[in-house]
């Protein structure tokens, strides 16, 4: 999009000429380095996401959790007596969405995704990143547990893996209501399979 005052740009026109575009019938594109790139920075700019869980009466349960990640790969804890810890190990499936702050619609960026929720049992794994979560949330570390200089989740408190699937990449700063539907594979998640694949 060319340069402009965001407060000048026509955002009704650009709605309409992507809408006028908008094929409901096309499918999802494959992850680029771009798009990958969006949504690192997105990531690294919002530590907290709305997470859907399925409940077990069928109805969806939304609830806000706290992020961190190595690549693409994102990852929360909560109580394992959570209501949607029990979700999750009923159904795996659940959905999030992430919009980091923006002062103006033009500059607007967010995701929705469906994603698969794994719990994270190999140890090793959550000692090697969960400095990561105490990196963005400092005042966490009077929950986490020590052995010597590592950090673990107090007892009781479990973390998952969110392994996304598929989504839309919003990104008003190409057009007012741009988005791109992407479908992930496995080799998008590079950072986590060359540890833990």
């Amino acid at each position: 999009m060319v340069e402009q005052n965001l407060r000048e740009r026509d955002f009704k026109t650009e709605m309409s000429e992507i809408m006028a575009n908008w094929n409901p019938a096309s499918g999802p594109q494959f992850l680029n380095d771009a798009l990958r790139k969006t949504i690192l920075g997105m990531y690294e700019r919002q530590s907290e996401i709305s997470l859907a869980t399925v409940r077990a009466d069928g109805w969806p349960q939304a609830n806000v959790v706290d992020i961190w990640n190595l690549g693409l790969m994102l990852y929360f804890q909560s109580y394992e007596a959570s209501s949607k810890v029990q979700n999750i190990e009923r159904d795996f499936r659940v959905s999030l969405t992430l919009t980091p702050s923006f002062k103006d619609f033009g500059e607007m960026q967010g995701l929705t995704m469906a994603a698969r929720a794994e719990k994270v049992t190999d140890k090793a794994e959550i000692g090697d990143l969960y400095h990561l979560f105490l990196k963005r949330l400092p005042h966490m570390k009077q929950f986490a547990e020590y052995e010597e200089d590592t950090a673990y989740p107090a007892s009781g408190v479990a973390v998952y893996r969110l392994r996304p699937e598929m989504g839309c990449v919003l990104d008003f700063t190409k057009g007012y209501g741009h988005w791109d539907y992407v479908q992930f594979r496995a080799d998008d998640f590079e950072e986590w399979e060359a540890k833990y694949g």
